[in-house]
């Protein structure tokens, strides 16, 4: 879906500085938008419900653009017209090629509730995003690893020791040179893990406990970690890259994997520490 790729990101402007293309002419309140057997629907029809029915959700895009422009401009960091016009352009690009054939792009837009003026405000905001959390971003913080798992059939300390008992020996047996799918295969590993090899990808270094932290900080391509207990169960992991050594595709996957990470944190950041003051909650009148 054209919103979910772009979109934990809302949208808003100091105040909404959108490109005159991308916004329709306001009708007057008697403009007939449409008629149903002849009885016309008029925007002022529209109008009494687009507050009721939209009026909040635009409100929360303009609130987090607002927040994205404050901390660019004190980052001075700028996005000219054209940077936006360009990744804009960008977007629909790839966008249009997701489309079955015979869809119309503006059609699909306004089925989402996106029309291009939103779309072009959420392409500001991601873009802007994008060069905030990139100036923080630092690879050697970063592990790509696979990894097996063992987890005990109940919480007793029979079923942990024997865990424990299986992630050592698929340790011993690894470093001493085993093959991994071979070790994965002979170990009970869940068919999903399997298929995929282990591999989680990226990952950054603070989120293991600490103990796998000091190992994968001085690892090897290659090299494996000791078993660690984890809400997951017992588990071991290969380092298949090293953030700092990242180059290519891997790079490019690695930055990726971080911004989308870093945006949603940053921007959930914001709106907690934020003044935000809602003045106006509209209510239905009492009869």
């Amino acid at each position: 879906m054209i919103i979910t790729a772009l979109f934990a990101y809302a949208a808003a402007t100091q105040m909404v500085q959108i490109p005159t293309t991308y916004l329709p002419l306001k009708p007057t309140p008697e403009t007939v938008l449409a008629r149903v057997d002849g009885v016309p629907i008029k925007a002022s029809d529209v109008e009494r419900l687009l507050w009721d029915w939209r009026g909040y959700e635009v409100t929360q895009d303009l609130i987090s653009y607002q927040l994205i422009h404050e901390q660019a401009s004190k980052l001075k960091i700028v996005a000219t017209p054209a940077d936006i016009q360009k990744e804009y352009e960008k977007f629909v690009a790839e966008q249009k090629k997701t489309l079955p054939a015979g869809q119309d792009f503006d059609s699909v837009l306004k089925q989402q509730h996106l029309p291009k003026s939103r779309l072009y405000m959420q392409v500001e905001t991601n873009f802007l995003l994008s060069k905030i959390v990139s100036a923080k971003f630092d690879p050697t913080k970063f592990v790509k690893i696979a990894t097996l798992v063992f987890k005990p059939k109940t919480e007793a300390a029979s079923d942990l020791a024997e865990s424990v008992g299986k992630a050592t020996d698929a340790y011993n047996r690894l470093t001493k040179g085993e093959d991994w799918e071979k070790v994965m295969n002979s170990s009970g590993q869940e068919a999903v893990l399997i298929q995929n090899k282990g591999l989680l990808g990226w990952r950054n270094i603070d989120a293991f406990p600490a103990f796998t932290q000091a190992e994968l900080k001085t690892a090897k391509v290659g090299s494996f970690t000791k078993p660690v207990q984890t809400q997951n169960g017992l588990q071991l992991f290969q380092i298949k890259g090293i953030g700092s050594q990242a180059t290519g595709s891997d790079l490019t996957e690695l930055k990726a994997i971080y911004e989308q990470s870093a945006k949603q944190t940053f921007l959930q950041n914001l709106q907690k520490t934020a003044k935000i003051e809602r003045l106006y909650e509209q209510t239905p009148k009492a009869k």
